[in-house]
């Protein structure tokens, strides 16, 4: 049921793009201090995980230009196997500015891709840490399981009057600039599937002599 104060915008399509469906996380090589304590290094970040890049599309079906509140406006929703949601950590390290890049400007029948950011990160064996970066530098961060399918949307939300003006910096031009027409209402993607497993190296079976 959705809050009467945020109505669903019908001339508006988000989709969310995975570059694939399986993503494949290296083989786990625990290394230990001599506390036993498990401290994988900055430069180690390939051997124990990846950053992967997903694509939000938004497609302007209406006659209207409009922008999107990517500030805020959006957060992630996973399910498990048995389709039930699965509670995430949430932090946030905003800064102060907003940027006018966080409100990304829809033509009439137009369409925008936006990139996300996802991280996935070894906490032990067989699980994980995935963490959706939001543009804003929020996080939503969730402990998943491999070898493992999952299904994933997001969830836009924006409360602000479209009449209402927003000052922004445009880090391109270097000037603040006022906006208005950000889109009031919420969105949502349809979900997708996608599948954590980890490498397993090859074993060459034994030559006869």
């Amino acid at each position: 049921m959705h809050d009467k104060d945020c109505p669903e915008v019908p001339d508006i399509h988000i989709e969310l793009v995975l570059p694939e469906y399986e993503f494949v996380l290296p083989e786990f090589k625990p290394k230990f201090s001599l506390l036993g304590i498990f401290r994988p290094k900055k430069k180690q970040t390939q051997e124990y995980g990846r950053i992967i890049e997903f694509g939000l599309r938004i497609v302007n079906n209406s006659e209207e230009p409009i922008r999107l509140n990517l500030y805020g406006g959006l957060r992630p929703e996973i399910l498990d196997d048995r389709g039930q949601a699965i509670k995430n950590l949430f932090f946030c390290r905003r800064e102060n500015k907003l940027f006018l890049e966080n409100f990304p400007l829809l033509l009439p029948q137009g369409e925008h891709t936006t990139p996300i950011m996802v991280v996935l990160r070894y906490l032990m064996k067989e699980g994980c840490n995935f963490s959706v970066m939001r543009n804003d530098g929020c996080t939503h961060s969730y402990m998943l399981s491999y070898p493992a399918t999952y299904k994933i949307r997001l969830l836009y939300k924006s409360t602000v009057d479209e009449s209402v003006e927003e000052e922004v910096y445009d880090r391109e031009n270097a000037i603040w600039k006022r906006i208005d027409k950000i889109l009031k209402g919420s969105l949502s993607t349809p979900y997708v599937d996608f599948c954590l497993s980890q490498h397993q190296e090859s074993v060459q079976p034994n030559s006869k002599r």
